[in-house]
């Protein structure tokens, strides 16, 4: 028997809504994102799939600083990944849109 699982680019939404954002890192580390707080964890509950060219995204910490966000921000949206990142900056993270 075959088993199958949805898999994500970057950013899952769980059943217990939660949502994931993959580091893209070697560790298979993601970021969850509930209730307000986040928490890196690694093999989180999803699945995810790197596509040729994804990199890894800096491991956050708290009380952190925001600097090297402008650099993403000047990328222009060229697919539907693009504009999720950019709503999440913008605090309306939904995995859905």
């Amino acid at each position: 028997m075959v088993r199958t699982h949805k898999t994500y680019v970057r950013l899952a939404e769980h059943d217990d809504g939660a949502i994931y954002i993959d580091l893209g890192d070697t560790e298979w580390q993601a970021i969850r994102v509930a209730k307000g707080d986040w928490i890196v964890v690694r093999n989180p509950p999803v699945k995810f799939r790197r596509p040729r060219g994804l990199l890894p995204l800096p491991v956050p910490v708290r009380g952190g600083s925001a600097k090297g966000a402008a650099r993403i921000r000047a990328t222009p949206p060229q697919d539907s990944h693009t504009i999720r990142t950019r709503r999440c900056r913008r605090g309306r993270l939904d995995a859905r849109t």
